[in-house]
């Protein structure tokens, strides 16, 4: 199997299928995060694991992405700037990538869902003033297929040596 099926394969998925996410799933998941290369390793990262319906619709309606409530599980991502060396949320990408494509690996879809209010979505989930709510995933069984992604050719998108049009 190529390394890169996976990845190929991944969509940004917003209808779910109602069941639930395996909870040894859900630490796979956060373990992708875990393990996540951050600046000195210093991990500048928190992440909130929503599974409640009254949360996910309070999250919803600070959101302009409604699909959300119906996501089995949502992971907030949260950046603590005071550890963070790159910036507040470069450290919060690189773990939520990881988490995504371990999550695909595992049949998993998911969704980064960008659109959230953050004063609100911060006020939902309690996160303190020191912390910065980054974004939201959902995380869920796909309850649709999406259509493959066009994405440039390799030609289009490096240059050997130096910057070159």
């Amino acid at each position: 199997m190529d390394p890169l099926d996976f990845i190929k394969a991944r969509r940004g998925i917003r209808k779910y299928k109602p069941d639930p996410v395996p909870q040894e799933i859900i630490y796979k998941i956060l373990e992708a995060g875990r393990l996540a290369p951050s600046a000195r390793n210093n991990q500048p990262w928190k992440f909130i694991v929503i599974k409640n319906p009254k949360t996910k619709q309070e999250l919803a309606d600070a959101s302009i992405y409604k699909f959300i409530a119906d996501a089995p599980l949502i992971i907030a991502a949260c950046a603590l700037p005071k550890e963070s060396l790159l910036g507040p949320v470069v450290d919060v990408f690189i773990a939520l990538d990881h988490m995504s494509l371990v999550a695909a690996n595992l049949g998993i879809a998911n969704c980064w869902v960008g659109g959230v209010d953050q004063k609100a979505a911060s006020r939902i989930l309690k996160i303190p003033g020191d912390v910065k709510f980054v974004v939201l995933m959902t995380f869920g069984y796909a309850a649709e297929k999406a259509p493959p992604l066009k994405r440039k050719p390799l030609s289009e998108i490096f240059s050997d040596e130096f910057y070159s049009d």
